[in-house]
């Protein structure tokens, strides 16, 4: 076999454009010279397959390499890219993330799931329910709720807004002054 013919069978470049727009992403890649009286070269329209269910659009400067069909560079397909500077490091063997160029990051370690949004918002959205089912949850920061809230305690259900509704036309029998206290509410729930 030609060995020049087996030299092209692969390439390495730098992505300098991306078009997520059609089935298949396409990149303009730049592939530097090697050896002597070589120019670098400009691919363009370069198709990139990926795995199912996971996709991407690399940044600009990535690294990308090529697989060519024929060794021929105009049949090249993307096999793989990396941006170096995204890359998360010290991750322990067996460890996955998922990561984007702003610093958001979803990792499985051995110690659990985290989700790091670096300071963008989380937003889920179309659910037509989401159930989360722990034994304790914390929320370190503030509780917004557009509906109703209702409580289910040891198999009664109480509404939250029903509760508060009940808070506010409360009134107390046997209201004394000075250091005295006042009878039970008027309210049963």
């Amino acid at each position: 076999m030609n060995p020049r013919l087996l030299a092209n069978i692969f390439g390495l470049g730098r992505i300098s454009l991306a078009d997520d727009t059609d089935e298949l992403q396409q990149l303009q890649i730049t592939e530097k010279a090697y050896g002597t009286g070589f120019i670098d070269r400009i691919l363009d329209k370069v198709r990139r397959l990926t795995e199912f269910g996971f996709t991407s659009v690399p940044p600009v400067d990535a690294e990308a390499v090529m697989m060519r069909f024929g060794a021929d560079r105009g049949g090249s397909v993307v096999i793989a890219t990396s941006h170096r500077p995204s890359r998360p490091r010290n991750l322990k063997p067996g460890d996955t993330a998922v990561y984007d160029v702003r610093g958001a990051i979803l990792k499985f370690t051995d110690t659990g799931t985290i989700l790091d949004c670096a300071g963008l918002p989380l937003v889920i959205q179309n659910a037509p329910k989401i159930t989360l089912d722990s034994p304790e949850i914390d929320i370190t920061g503030d509780l917004k709720v557009g509906g109703n809230i209702v409580l289910e305690t040891n198999g009664t259900s109480i509404d939250v807004k029903a509760l508060h509704d009940a808070y506010n036309a409360h009134k107390h029998t046997g209201v004394q002054t000075g250091a005295g206290s006042t009878g039970i509410t008027d309210q049963t729930t």
